[in-house]
């Protein structure tokens, strides 16, 4: 027969093992449960790198048919020259000529005469 000690060491040590199977299969439906996330990332990404793919593709194809339509076509590489600098901030001191007026006598841009009364190439 058992002493009362012992009984308490068994029910003690039976309770433990309930309690850890029960933490066991939580752990194990979380276990499941994250391995069906994982997949549908995985999936997710799977589709997302197929239509990064296709946009690469499709960028790259774009560009040949640009190139394609109009082979000469370039960005301007035209820089504005010191002396064009200050003959168009000249102009503008004058304050007898507009933006528009200043473009046409230097055949710059619009822009690039804003730009140079505005400072941004000083």
């Amino acid at each position: 027969m058992l002493n009362l000690p012992n009984k308490k060491k068994i029910e003690d040590l039976t309770f433990e093992n309930t309690r850890l199977s029960i933490k066991i299969e939580k752990l194990e439906k979380q276990v499941l449960k994250l391995k069906k996330e994982n997949e549908q990332q995985r999936i997710l990404m799977l589709d997302w790198e197929k239509s990064y793919k296709e946009s690469l593709l499709e960028i790259n194809k774009l560009k040949k048919e640009l190139k394609e339509y109009n082979p000469k076509l370039k960005p301007r590489t035209k820089k504005i020259s010191k002396n064009d600098i200050k003959k168009i901030k000249e102009l503008h001191s004058l304050q007898k000529y507009t933006y528009r007026e200043i473009s046409q006598i230097t055949k710059w841009s619009l822009c690039t005469v804003s730009k140079v009364i505005n400072g941004f190439y000083d």
